[in-house]
């Protein structure tokens, strides 16, 4: 009689995850005005003025030629125009920009100008700015749906995550009692879940960079996208 010996070969799992991993980095808000006293002068008097929605104030930290687009329109006069800061400018969504944006830092690069938010030149350059955000903000919840009842996957803190397209059957969309647009992403370590995006930034959202001119500091850049 035959005997037949079975032999089992044991092969290692293998977990599927939903996203490609990738390096994981941090961006946290960093202020590097204290390298130059008169910057920081500069910025303590915009700052009061963006706080108080001082149009005059705003005007004078601009340089005549102050660039707002990707176009050829540029300066003063069309700053002002483009912003409604001549008709409402109490209602102008530039306070928004410029405080949501200062409050992200400010980094000296190496031409000597003074960049804010800190992330846009501290952005890792093997990540592609058009499909990662920053988490801005700590412990913020990232969770396993759509809806600010799901249970809670990971807390980031200015962490680097990828932004995954909305897709109409996983429920990204608005959520009226978080008051949230959630944002489907991968974290680095692959898994997926949702942000509510005002706690996403991408790295081309606005972007003011700072310049020395005759002694005196002006907003030389104030652009968004690419």
């Amino acid at each position: 009689m035959r005997s037949y010996i079975l032999i089992l070969f044991l092969v290692p799992s293998i977990v599927l995850l939903p996203c490609e991993p990738f390096k994981k980095s941090t961006l946290a808000p960093k202020d590097e005005s204290s390298k130059d006293p008169s910057f920081i002068a500069f910025k303590t008097k915009l700052l009061k003025a963006v706080k108080t929605k001082d149009t005059q104030i705003l005007m004078e930290s601009l340089s005549p030629d102050i660039r707002f687009t990707f176009d050829s329109v540029s300066g003063k006069k069309e700053f002002k125009k483009h912003f409604e800061l001549n008709s409402q400018p109490e209602k102008s969504e530039i306070w928004t920009i410029l405080d949501s944006t200062f409050k992200l830092g400010f980094y000296l690069n190496p031409e000597g100008q003074f960049v804010s938010p800190y992330m846009y030149e501290k952005f890792p350059q093997e990540l592609d700015v058009f499909t990662h955000s920053v988490v801005i903000g700590t412990n913020v919840n990232v969770r396993t749906e759509a809806h600010i009842d799901a249970k809670v996957l990971d807390r980031l803190s200015f962490q680097i995550v990828q932004n995954v397209p909305s897709d109409p059957n996983d429920g990204s969309a608005e959520d009226n009692k978080g008051n949230c647009n959630w944002q489907k992403v991968c974290l680095a370590d692959g898994r997926e879940g949702f942000i509510c995006d005002k706690y996403l930034r991408s790295p081309i959202d606005y972007r003011i960079f700072f310049e020395k001119q005759k002694q005196k500091w002006f907003i030389t850049t104030m652009v968004a996208g690419d």
